[in-house]
């Protein structure tokens, strides 16, 4: 007896910014997370493999950022105006098996989430060779007078050129923000909220600001992977120098203790 295919779906979606527009045939399927650097760093949540014909690209073609790493069988393809990380396009594809989507672009992904979720633990890649190295880290001046119930963390954009040293409570001391606006939704941000004297940031000339809703709060994104790093505060807007946990290095996510806050529902709604 014959078995059917699952039948597919058409779903739209897009950037934040909306410079780049698809739509994707997706038939019912389990998702992908990684433990692998970028996986973890970016947010990624993955449907893979893809075939060119199922995905179609109505705005923005050519437009996206290609970044590369290790052994390069991979070019990861982000906007280089809002830092959404959309696709994944292997170098050298096989037929039915070009791309991976990060599911995070879709515009119903909520529902394709919900209709689709699964207790599958995330695939370990985190040990393929070659491994994962973080860069240098800078120096925190308050390193040698911490006091006890404080902790100095080190962090990094994925390829390494914008990192930083930030004291905080410590992460299993705090909860940690989990918005679901369309921003922080797309890129998986975890945001801790650390004073700027706190902040130690070097590379800062990398990072890519994106305003939304605001101009005081500049959400950084580095130019060269796409990882979201942290919010660029104004001194009118507040002290604060908003960190994604996602890049602290070592970080282990299933151990954090998340404040979910419903970002989506604040006016003005998001429109693309």
């Amino acid at each position: 007896m014959e078995t059917k295919s699952p039948e597919t779906k058409t779903y739209d979606g897009n950037c934040h910014c909306g410079a780049f527009k698809f739509t994707v045939k997706l038939p019912p399927k389990p998702y992908h997370t990684c433990n692998c650097s970028i996986c973890s760093k970016n947010g990624y949540i993955g449907i893979w493999p893809l075939g060119d014909e199922d995905f179609t690209i109505h705005q923005g073609k050519g437009s996206l950022t290609k970044y590369q790493f290790g052994n390069k069988s991979l070019e990861h393809y982000f906007c280089p105006k809002c830092g959404s990380s959309i696709i994944g396009r292997m170098s050298d594809p096989r037929p039915g098996a070009d791309i991976g989507l990060n599911i995070r672009m879709l515009k119903s992904f909520n529902e394709y989430f919900e209709a689709n979720k699964h207790d599958n633990p995330p695939i370990n890649f985190a040990d393929v060779e070659p491994l994962y190295q973080t860069p240098p880290f800078p120096a925190h001046p308050d390193a040698e007078t911490l006091p006890a119930d404080q902790k100095i963390y080190n962090g990094n954009c994925h390829c390494g050129a914008v990192t930083y040293a930030v004291k905080t409570t410590p992460l299993e001391e705090q909860k940690v923000m989990n918005c679901n606006c369309s921003l922080c939704s797309r890129n998986g941000d975890l945001w801790i909220y650390p004073p700027k004297s706190a902040v130690i940031l070097r590379g800062g000339e990398n990072l890519t600001d994106y305003a939304f809703l605001s101009k005081e709060s500049l959400h950084s994104f580095c130019k060269i992977c796409g990882s979201s790093v942290l919010v660029r505060v104004s001194e009118e807007a507040g002290g604060e120098c908003p960190v994604n946990v996602r890049t602290i290095d070592g970080v282990d996510l299933a151990s954090l203790t998340l404040q979910n806050y419903d970002g989506a529902k604040n006016d003005p709604q998001y429109e693309v």
